[in-house]
């Protein structure tokens, strides 16, 4: 898969992440940042939709304006200013990202979010930092793992 515009390509990190697709339906990109790894599927048929989530109000205004300059208008793209913790997951088959933050905040989100999943659904995480009390967190949920 290729970022969703030349020059925009994605480091080794963000593609291992992106590797983790496996053709859900909506991609859910939280703590987006430069939103490219959530925008790496925007020319896929087979996504629904893509949600870039940030709580930065200056992270957000560069990706609506990043957007709105690819000409990306295909509909799906939802540029969300939340933190993860805050957003609501309705939808069924979705692939979660949260990568680029520490156990601790994405162990935060991961229990906020994960009552509101079902079985077509996945998270995949990246740690920065506290990876072994995220490891301990993610084991006493009743959840499994299935790569790492």
């Amino acid at each position: 898969m290729n970022s969703y515009r030349e020059g925009d390509a994605l480091s080794l990190r963000l593609t291992t992440l992106q590797s983790y697709y496996s053709g859900e339906e909506f991609i859910w990109d939280i703590g987006c940042d430069h939103g490219l790894l959530g925008l790496s599927f925007a020319h896929l048929s087979g996504v629904r939709g893509i949600n870039l989530v940030d709580p930065s109000k200056i992270v957000i205004e560069v990706l609506k304006k990043k957007i709105k300059d690819a000409y990306i208008t295909n509909g799906k793209i939802n540029v969300i200013k939340k933190k993860g913790q805050e957003i609501k997951i309705v939808s069924k088959s979705n692939c979660i990202y949260i990568a680029g933050m520490g156990g601790g905040e994405i162990a935060d989100i991961v229990l906020k979010i994960l009552p509101s999943l079902d079985s077509s659904s996945k998270i995949v995480i990246s740690p920065h930092r506290k990876n072994l009390e995220l490891r301990a967190l993610l084991r006493a949920l009743p959840i499994s793992l299935k790569k790492e």
